[in-house]
């Protein structure tokens, strides 16, 4: 069986926009934490004189905060305080 180039596109998308439902789901402290899992596990290889081997774990860090920050970015309302509306805004102005 073939498939048009059309259908593959709309598979893509419907992929592609499972895959960002799947992250939303994940709660942004978890990139947080992993982050910080990544440096501290880069910094004990280091020690252990696994060098090369520290630097790419410590790599990841900035993967994984970008990711969190993505994550954030959309997702901003979901984390906000019950009451607070638009909290970007400067208060007593």
């Amino acid at each position: 069986m073939t498939t048009q180039p059309g259908q593959m596109g709309r598979q893509a998308m419907e992929q592609g926009r499972q895959a960002m439902q799947q992250l939303e789901e994940v709660p942004t402290n978890v990139y947080f934490w992993a982050m910080a899992a990544s440096v501290l596990t880069s910094a004990w290889l280091f020690l252990m004189g696994r060098r090369w081997e520290s630097v790419f774990v410590g790599l990841w860090a900035p993967t994984l905060i970008s990711f969190g920050m993505f994550n954030k970015l959309l997702r901003p309302s979901r984390e906000m305080q019950p009451g607070a509306t638009e909290p970007w805004r400067a208060t007593g102005s």
